[in-house]
């Protein structure tokens, strides 16, 4: 199958379709349904549907990114504290759907690694 559209085209359309039109310009926008109609009128006479490409790209998106309910983090020297884990239990979210993580700060080095391995028989996850 042979379409009319550059490379750059059908990246660009796709990932505007696919993300949304948020941060876009309206000039962008414009040349992304632009884009879109071009697909969808090749697409056509294959019995494909572009909306079926994106829902395929969102699902392969979504099963490549692990899901990870209980995770944490360590980080020392913070501002003034010298040891912190960052927590999250597979609950607690931010507004724009992100993960929440709690902090837990120590002041040395033993009761952290006590809290970390108290955590870690809890089924969390070292993330970094």
């Amino acid at each position: 199958m042979k379409l009319n559209l550059n490379h750059a085209d059908i990246v660009a359309m796709l990932f505007s379709m696919q993300y949304g039109y948020a941060n876009l310009s309206e000039e962008q926008k414009e040349r992304a349904l632009i884009l879109y109609q071009k697909l969808k009128i090749q697409l056509r006479p294959y019995g494909m549907d572009p909306n079926e490409i994106l829902n395929q790209n969102r699902e392969a998106n979504l099963a490549d990114k692990p899901k990870v309910n209980k995770a944490f983090y360590i980080m020392d020297n913070v501002g003034t504290a010298k040891y912190t884990v960052n927590c999250h239990d597979g609950i607690k979210m931010n507004p724009d759907g992100s993960a929440f993580f709690d902090i837990h700060i120590f002041h040395n080095k033993q009761k952290r690694n006590q809290f970390v391995r108290a955590i870690m028989s809890d089924g969390y996850i070292r993330l970094r």
